[in-house]
C-alpha cells in the first residue's frame, strides 16, 4: 500500500517520512493533516525551547552555586583564628553538600539568596574585626 493511498482514519506512524508528493496526495485526501501536521510542529517547537531553557536554567544556577562556593572559602582563608577557619570550611562544605539533591528552581533560588545574604554577613564580621 503507498503511502499516498492510507485512508484518512489511519494515523501516520512516527517514523514514516512525508515526501512533497505524499504530502500534496494525503492533504487533498485529508484536509485535517496539514492542521495536524503544524500542531505536532508547534508541540515539537515548544518542547525543544523548553528543554532549552530548563538546560540553561541549570547551567546557570550551577554557575552560581560553584561561584558562592568558592566565595564563601576565599573569605574564610581571611578568618585570622585557625579553629574559626576550620569551622566555617566544614560548615559550607556540609550545607552545599547536604542541599545538592535540590531540583526546584524556586529553591535553589531562595538558597543562593540566602547564601549570599550569609557571605555578606561573614564578610562584614571580618571587616569589624579588622578595624
Amino acid at each position: 500500500m503507498e503511502l499516498a493511498t492510507l485512508p484518512p482514519q489511519l494515523p501516520l506512524p512516527r517514523w514514516v517520512w512525508v515526501t512533497s508528493k505524499a504530502k500534496q496526495n494525503l492533504l487533498l485526501s485529508n484536509p485535517n493533516f496539514a492542521v495536524d501536521l503544524a500542531r505536532v510542529r508547534e508541540r515539537r517547537a515548544q518542547a525543544y525551547k523548553a528543554s532549552r531553557g530548563a538546560l540553561r536554567d541549570t547551567f546557570l544556577h550551577r554557575q552560581q552555586v560553584l561561584g558562592l562556593y568558592r566565595k564563601i572559602l576565599r573569605t574564610a582563608r581571611q578568618i585570622p583564628n585557625e579553629g574559626d577557619r576550620h569551622y566555617v570550611k566544614k560548615w559550607a562544605e556540609e550545607e552545599f553538600k547536604r542541599n545538592k539533591g535540590a531540583t526546584e528552581e524556586a529553591v535553589i533560588r531562595m538558597m543562593i539568596a540566602q547564601g549570599n545574604l550569609q557571605l555578606q554577613e561573614l564578610e562584614r564580621s571580618l571587616q569589624l574585626a579588622k578595624s
